[in-house]
């Protein structure tokens, strides 16, 4: 006996026909506004993909350098010190594969050997893996990072912008 097929519609919004771009198109048009402007400007729009909070997806590191993160599991009151190329990316493979919110504590830009660094520098914390104890000197460091306290750039450790100073990635300073 055969039954028909239920069919199930949902009201879902309509998103910018770029690729990977969650923006809601202009009116009677199939792209968002900025990657309409990309486009005519011949850019890449995969610069101006963002998620629903408006923060850029488009954390991709330039040749030679890596983003070093410190991410955090406050549920279980871990932080993970790692690297990756397209930060906000890592992060959403991080947190589609966890149990419990991951958030982004800080990020900055550096060489890939940074991380292993330190990860020896703080050997005595660690959990397992890349997951370390919130001990006092690891918090310390974070909070350094987000005051733009790096250690010595040791010949061009880590990324500098024009003035000089070091490009970090901060969630609650992120315009864009």
């Amino acid at each position: 006996m055969n039954r028909p097929r239920q069919i199930f519609t949902y009201a879902l919004p309509s998103l910018c026909s770029a690729p990977k771009c969650l923006n809601s198109p202009v009116q009677g048009k199939k792209m968002c506004s900025t990657c309409m402007s990309a486009s005519k400007s011949n850019k890449n729009a995969a610069h101006v993909r963002r998620n629903r909070s408006g923060i850029s997806k488009a954390k991709t590191a330039p040749d030679g350098y890596t983003w070093i993160y410190f991410l955090e599991a406050p549920e279980i009151g871990h932080i993970k010190i790692g690297r990756a190329q397209n930060l906000m990316a890592r992060h959403g493979s991080i947190q589609s594969g966890s149990p419990v919110k991951i958030i982004i504590l800080v990020a900055f830009l550096a060489k890939d050997f940074v991380e292993n660094a330190l990860h020896a520098e703080f050997k005595a914390h660690q959990v397992m893996g890349e997951w370390f104890r919130p001990a006092d000197d690891l918090l310390k460091f974070i909070d350094n990072v987000k005051a733009g306290l790096l250690p010595n750039n040791l010949g061009g450790i880590y990324k500098d912008i024009d003035d000089g100073s070091v490009v970090i990635y901060h969630p609650s300073q992120a315009t864009d």
